[in-house]
């Protein structure tokens, strides 16, 4: 057992002088979930000390009694362990920053076997389940490409890292044009390989898929079992079971079903409260500066209030064909027209954990996207009904409070939830500013969000020929 008090420090000569502390490798500080962030206020960290306690026997054979002894640790820390590059190198390979979904993230992910001793080791192997358990079935490359078109047309990728016409290392060498629909191509295939290769780690752990809702004319799944295909509209769970834990996985579609659910339980945030959600996650949560430019880009009045009444008046519903999810859920129409996707959302959690079930493993909650929003539904919903606070993860969801009132029969969304550890970047617009949340909240890539990175894009305006407004992209 390591019981810790680390210090980190930008020079350490007042400790240095000291000759009582062992040598100490990154990967130790690692191994334990005690590795700091690289960065602090500007200080460049050097050397980390750290004093922990951690069982041993007595005796020269170390066969006696059982005793706690204190040790005391200092692990030097390589410049290179500073570095922004992706490499092979042990320092980078344990650096204590989270870095964007890349291929080389995935594939690190894959190689990497699941553990859940320390905080660390939850968080990178649920994140690792999150990506295993996306349907490639839902990943429509030509949806992704017409929602998306600006964002792949301009070389920006979701899972892939590539470089022009470069040798660097860990990086796709693409020519100038290989973009839009090619990129979009090329996200799939990495997606792919890495989906199965975390699977092959995950082993028969990896338990099952789920779904429950409509399924489309034409995919091969058929009933509850096995992933959804795109078009399939209802809610999907992936099962991760080992010998000490049990984790149930939450999924989003990626089609236009879950677009409409979006936009149907988020549509009054989206009127009164999305702009200033935007203003507010590029001023304080990425700490960058607002520009008179950014104000001159909002459309005049003569033309942003026709375009933000058409939203108010236009109608959005949970789903396309709520009569084919109710035949094949067997939930009351007139239920999913006023609750949406949560009456699917509490049947699919009872088929894994059925109510007053008792189990002797650690049960987690995980998801992402949409998918993340509803696991933290049902992790407020078994807190208040059952009186189980499962800890529960969520990368890149959107927020759950306002819609979490609608449901105040099953669920308590204004108690104290510090099961949910909610997890997104500063500049994930659909995640950062829709709705709020509930638990403990961290933001990350506020370290690497700078003029000086590639992927941090300046906001642009495109004038539009023969009016006056203009379309804002990032």
């Amino acid at each position: 057992m390591w019981w810790s008090l680390l210090i980190a420090a930008a020079t350490a000569a007042d400790l240095r002088s000291f000759g009582i502390f062992e040598r100490a490798e990154v990967s130790d500080l690692h191994e334990h979930g005690l590795l700091p962030e690289s960065h602090v206020a500007n200080l460049r960290l050097r050397s980390v000390f750290h004093v922990h306690r951690n069982s041993g026997r007595s005796g020269a054979d170390g066969r006696g009694k059982e005793r706690s002894r204190w040790r005391l640790s200092r692990t030097q820390v390589p410049d290179d362990f500073h570095s922004r590059q992706l490499d092979d190198s042990v320092s980078n390979a344990h650096r204590g920053r989270l870095l964007s979904y890349k291929s080389w993230s995935l594939t690190k992910a894959s190689q990497t076997a699941f553990a859940f001793r320390t905080p660390r080791d939850k968080v990178l192997s649920i994140a690792a389940l999150l990506a295993a358990t996306v349907p490639l079935a839902a990943y429509n490359v030509t949806w992704h490409y017409e929602q998306w078109k600006g964002m792949y047309d301009n070389g920006t990728s979701l899972y892939l890292q590539w470089c022009d016409n470069t040798t660097t290392s860990n990086c796709y060498t693409l020519s100038n044009d290989t973009k839009g629909e090619k990129l979009v191509e090329l996200d799939k295939a990495v997606l792919t390989a890495s989906r199965t290769a975390i699977k092959a780690t995950a082993g028969t752990a990896y338990k099952s898929d789920n779904f429950l809702g409509a399924r489309q004319s034409g995919c091969a799944q058929t009933g509850t079992t096995g992933e959804r295909c795109f078009g399939d509209e209802g809610v999907a769970m992936s099962v991760y079971e080992d010998d000490a834990s049990l984790i149930l996985v939450f999924q989003a579609g990626l089609g236009d079903s879950d677009l409409q659910n979006l936009l149907w339980q988020n549509k009054a945030w989206i009127v009164e409260s999305f702009e200033d959600s935007m203003i507010e996650q590029w001023t304080l949560k990425a700490q960058q500066p607002a520009t008179a430019e950014m104000s001159f880009r909002k459309a005049e009045q003569t033309y942003e209030f026709p375009i933000r009444c058409g939203f108010l008046n236009q109608t959005y519903s949970p789903f396309v064909n709520k009569e084919a999810v109710s035949a094949a859920s067997g939930v009351g129409m007139t239920e999913l027209e006023s609750a949406g996707m949560w009456p699917l959302i509490k049947l699919i959690t009872r088929t894994v954990l059925a109510e007053g079930a008792q189990t002797t493993k650690t049960v987690y909650l995980a998801g992402t996207g949409l998918g993340g929003a509803q696991a933290a539904l049902v992790s407020m919903w078994l807190k208040k009904n059952e009186d189980k606070a499962y800890d529960t993860y969520l990368i890149a969801a959107p927020g759950f409070q306002c819609i979490a009132r609608s449901y105040l029969q099953d669920l308590t969304p204004s108690a104290e939830h510090t099961q949910l550890k909610v997890y997104t970047h500063v500049m994930d617009a659909l995640a950062g500013s829709v709705d709020r949340y509930s638990g403990t909240v961290c933001y990350f890539g506020l370290r690497n969000f700078t003029s000086a990175e590639p992927f941090f894009a300046p906001w642009r305006g495109i004038e539009c020929n023969g009016c006056q407004w203009r379309v804002l992209y990032a």
